[in-house]
């Protein structure tokens, strides 16, 4: 156990040097939008930590429904270190007839306040729109003066008629993107006027990772350079991947020193890590290495032998089932079976450092009044360290004896609780991301058809799991 801590200690020490050394040449800083009679509009301003000359590079990215502004932030970093300003505002409102004007006000006032913190009066902006982001970013890029305005960027959305004429327009997309089809995608840039050869197709994501797919950033990027560089594709996968691996150092890390602790040494770790949480929050890797680290307290145990396989095997059906459901990648199998084998691993990766953004994305929403630094979650998960670490694992084997009890139910070994909490957090998930869409029925419909194209597999599996039917061992939870 020894030997694992200090192994965990110099991990942690590995993951700062490497981030702080990916990120020194960049800045991030949270920018509070206030227009009266409007919430407060929160945008990440990602920018280089060198002065850079007139005119600046400004890359406004807006995302899609139920997503958030943390989400472009590996591509933020890698332009950021060539010069680019990048803004993503935090928008709740959806792109619908109505609310597109809204989404394009929202940009133009966050542009607004983010040209008098950069200074100066001469600008080349370009926008990149993802998924339902799309559409408000075309509008508002139609409204730029032509002088100023450089690149129209698509990432997993369609090329509307109501947006031509445009210039400078590019899309990217996810050969398993399950909302945009590639195929799609590609025949709506061709009859709006468009070059088909000016949409990018890449093989290792779907809708919900081509943010993280670093064949299409390094597209995307060489496009807004104009150049032809493929080796920038190691470069966005080395941050992806850095981001990836540095929260599950910290969450394993959270496990082992945790339980270790004394309670006066516990209150010492959590108010020096609060304390990095609060002051370093602008710069999202570091408090969301804080988040995982109490996550990994609160939950008390790793995963381990049969649980690991269980994880596998659930991404391993997920990935399945999104390749099954993509009537596209059944149109090319005989050109692209083989990436599908590069591929998987990297899925794995992008899904880790998504769920990393989106829980900080989650925690920095529920804030004190007055505190707008300090997260409720945060206070409420330290408490917890505090009192009990590993209260997570204790009320899941409370919840599965009370469930054994009650219903009869046959539970199959330790992958039974894997299996109950694999559950609960795909429950809550998806029902965060329904309610974040304020309920229609449209979300409704989305959420359903994502179901579907993704995670029938997985559902059946955990089922299995916790009907005990996957396994021939029957545990006496008495």
């Amino acid at each position: 156990m020894r030997n694992l801590l200090a192994f965990q200690i110099v991990s942690v020490f590995v993951v700062l040097g490497l981030m702080s050394g990916l990120t020194q040449k960049i800045q991030s800083k949270i920018i509070n939008v206030r227009k009266s009679g409007t919430p407060a509009l929160s945008c990440l301003l990602v920018k280089p930590r060198e002065t850079q000359k007139e005119p600046f590079n400004i890359l406004v990215c807006s995302h899609g429904t139920n997503s958030h502004k943390e989400v472009f932030l590996p591509l933020a970093w890698e332009l950021c270190n060539r010069g680019f300003f990048v803004l993503s505002p935090d928008s709740s409102t959806l792109s619908t007839d109505e609310g597109i004007p809204v989404k394009v006000e929202e940009i133009k006032s966050a542009l607004h306040v983010v040209q008098n913190e950069i200074g100066g009066n001469a600008y080349r902006i370009s926008v990149l729109g993802h998924s339902d982001g799309g559409p408000p970013s075309l509008n508002f890029y139609k409204n730029i003066e032509v002088n100023r305005r450089t690149w129209a960027l698509l990432l997993g959305s369609y090329l509307s008629e109501s947006a031509t004429p445009l210039g400078n327009v590019a899309g990217f997309v996810g050969g398993f993107d399950q909302i945009f089809p590639p195929e799609e995608v590609k025949a709506s840039f061709v009859e709006n006027g468009a070059s088909g050869e000016t949409c990018f197709i890449s093989w290792f994501s779907d809708h919900f990772t081509e943010q993280y797919d670093p064949f299409l950033q390094t597209q995307i990027s060489n496009t807004l350079f104009g150049e032809k560089n493929s080796f920038r594709v190691f470069s966005f996968g080395f941050r992806v991947f850095s981001l990836a691996f540095g929260v599950g150092v910290f969450f394993f890390f959270g496990v082992t020193v945790f339980s270790k602790l004394s309670f006066w040494n516990r209150l010492i770790v959590l108010g020096f890590s609060l304390f990095l949480f609060i002051f370093f929050q602008d710069n999202v890797w570091a408090p969301t290495f804080v988040l995982w680290f109490f996550l990994g307290g609160t939950l008390g145990k790793s995963p381990q032998g049969q649980q690991i396989i269980t994880l596998l095997v659930f991404f391993l059906l997920m990935t399945l089932n999104v390749c099954v459901s993509s009537i596209f990648f059944w149109k090319n199998f005989s050109q692209i079976w083989w990436w599908v084998w590069l591929g998987i691993p990297w899925y794995l990766i992008s899904w880790i450092a998504k769920i990393t953004l989106f829980s900080f994305s989650l925690v920095s929403k529920f804030n004190i009044a007055g505190f707008e630094n300090f997260p409720v979650i945060m206070l409420v998960l330290a408490t917890g360290l505090a009192v009990k670490p590993g209260i997570i694992s204790l009320l899941l084997t409370k919840a599965m004896l009370s469930l054994k009890k009650k219903e009869g139910a046959e539970i199959g070994g330790s992958k039974g609780y894997l299996a109950f909490f694999l559950f609960a957090v795909m429950t809550g998930l998806w029902g965060i991301r329904f309610l974040q869409g304020f309920v229609q029925a449209e979300v409704l419909r989305s959420v359903a058809g994502n179901f579907l194209r993704m995670l029938v597999l997985p559902t059946i599996y955990i089922s299995l799991l916790l009907t005990g039917r996957t396994s021939k061992e029957k545990t006496d939870l008495k």
